[in-house]
């Protein structure tokens, strides 16, 4: 069976919503007569904003017209006026890139938002009541800054595998409870059996780290690999100072990629890196080559809002 294009998705959409807007409207008429007009149809400066199915049911509903503070907040009263009412995508899609026009107009009917910093993005995200990575995917390219869009491509994909955080979370899981067991091969036969194992001198460095940083250079995040940091105090037996390698750097964040092969000191390590103000992540070597895009796109949008300025929790 061919896979249906997005056209005729959107058309089968349409037809639907059709459908149940008429069954909505037909609601609302015998509501109005038992019940009486319960809510206003909304009218600001700028047209209607709210109240459009309740028209439809009747041309003489009830109507008040207030004064919004600018054309944004306009379209803002719309798309939270029909929260109640499951609309399809394609009109969430309007109102939503109308509300970024908005933003993008200069004082009094916009707010001078600038796209390139991503202020436009950043602000429908946190007032849209919708999921951040429906904003990403509804959202016109032009209102996005560079690295908005490319989110917006992995969320677009992440959706269409059905991939979500909890995923990632799952199968993160499945990894660190299968090492316990994992840990009873020995690392020769570990190494041996392990198709993406490197070794550069005594530093192991794999494909997993090599495919994750290639995924954050795409999203303009800068990093350093193959961080040494030294052991004060202890060496080697050859006399060497003994160190710990963090996989990627990315400011005061370590992101180390585990495999089967994880050392028995991990601990040890992770409290070696907290004791250096560092913020210790793990990423099974799994997820990378499975949701690399994913993890790419959640690190691009956590990283560009910090560097903006963004507060965390």
């Amino acid at each position: 069976m061919s896979e249906i294009s997005e056209e005729e998705k959107e058309k089968l959409e349409r037809a639907e919503y059709e459908k149940r807007h008429k069954e909505h409207v037909e609601e609302l008429k015998q509501s109005g007569e038992v019940m009486g007009e319960l809510h206003p149809v909304v009218f600001t400066q700028y047209g209607l904003a709210a109240g459009t199915s309740r028209l439809e049911a009747n041309p003489n509903w009830r109507k008040v017209t207030i004064t919004a503070p600018n054309l944004y907040e306009h379209y803002r009263i719309m798309l939270h006026d029909n929260k109640h009412e499951r609309k399809p995508d394609f009109w969430i899609k309007e109102v939503l890139n109308k509300e970024a026009e908005a933003l993008v107009l200069p004082p009094p009917n916009g707010l001078g938002l600038d796209i390139n910093k991503g202020e436009v993005t950043d602000r429908l995200v946190r007032e849209s009541s919708l999921p951040e990575w429906k904003v990403y995917e509804l959202l016109d390219d032009k209102y996005k800054a560079p690295e908005q869009r490319k989110a917006g491509i992995a969320s677009a994909e992440a959706k269409d595998l059905q991939i979500s955080p909890k995923d990632i979370l799952d199968e993160s899981k499945s990894v660190v409870e299968s090492t316990t067991e994992k840990e009873k091969v020995s690392k020769k036969r570990q190494r041996k059996r392990s198709k993406e194992y490197k070794e550069f001198g005594k530093v192991q460095y794999t494909e997993a780290e090599q495919t994750l940083e290639t995924i954050l250079s795409r999203y303009n995040i800068k990093y350093k690999a193959q961080v040494s940091f030294e052991r004060a105090g202890e060496f080697t037996e050859d006399g060497k100072p003994k160190t710990y390698i963090a996989d990627i750097l990315i400011d005061n964040i370590v992101i180390e990629i585990e495999g089967a092969g994880t050392s028995s000191d991990s601990a040890e390590r992770d409290d070696f890196f907290f004791s250096k103000g560092c913020y210790v992540v793990h990423v099974p070597n799994i997820a990378v080559f499975k949701h690399g895009e994913v993890i790419g796109s959640l690190v691009a949008a956590f990283y560009h809002k910090w560097k903006r300025g963004y507060k965390f929790g």
